[in-house]
C-alpha cells in the first residue's frame, strides 16, 4: 500500500484526458478504455464508502447506469489486449491518495427504478486480490464493531 499521485492513479485507467469520472455515493468511479479507478474517502461511518476491513471496499449508491453496467454487468469486459480490465482500488485520508491494489466485484445490490425497467446498482461489494496487512490497516479508518449492524448483509467478520 502506498501514497499515489492522482496523475499516476488515472493513469492505470488510460491518463485523465482518456477517462470519464462518475459519483457513486460518495466514492468516485473512473473508468477509461485500461481499467477502472475507484477513490472512497478515509472514514468509519457506515452511511459511506469506506473501506469495510482487510479483504473489502464497500460503495454505497446509487450508481450512475455507465457505473452498473461497468461493475455489474460487464465486469469480464476486455481490454485490447485480450486482457481482463482492472479494477483499481484506493482510499483518499490526510496524507494523500492510497492505492490499496485491485478487486472484484463480490457482491452487488440492485433495485428497480420507480415507473422503469432499469435497475439502479445500490451498493456493491468489492474483495481485494491481496488483503491489507494490519500496518496497511493503521493508515485506513474502519468502522467499529459496534458500529455494525447484525442486519448488515455482505461478509461481515
Amino acid at each position: 500500500m502506498s501514497l499515489v499521485t492522482d496523475e499516476w492513479a488515472y493513469a492505470l485507467c488510460g491518463g485523465m484526458a482518456a477517462t470519464e469520472g462518475f459519483t457513486f455515493g460518495s466514492a468516485t468511479v473512473v473508468m477509461g478504455d485500461a481499467g477502472t479507478l475507484i477513490i472512497v474517502e478515509a472514514g468509519d461511518a457506515l452511511d459511506r464508502s469506506c473501506v469495510w476491513n482487510a479483504d473489502e471496499v464497500r460503495l454505497l449508491g446509487p450508481a450512475p447506469t455507465p457505473v452498473r453496467k461497468r461493475l455489474v454487468e460487464e465486469p469480464w469486459e476486455w481490454g485490447a489486449d485480450d486482457t481482463k480490465l482492472p479494477v483499481h482500488l484506493t482510499v483518499r485520508n490526510s496524507e494523500g491518495l492510497v492505492y490499496l491494489g485491485t478487486g472484484s466485484v463480490t457482491r452487488a445490490g440492485t433495485v428497480l427504478r420507480p415507473g422503469s425497467d432499469e435497475h439502479v446498482l445500490t451498493d456493491c461489494v468489492l474483495r481485494l486480490a491481496t488483503p491489507l496487512r494490519q500496518s496497511d490497516l493503521d493508515r485506513v479508518p474502519l468502522p467499529s464493531r459496534q458500529q455494525i449492524s447484525p442486519t448488515w448483509s455482505g461478509s461481515d467478520r
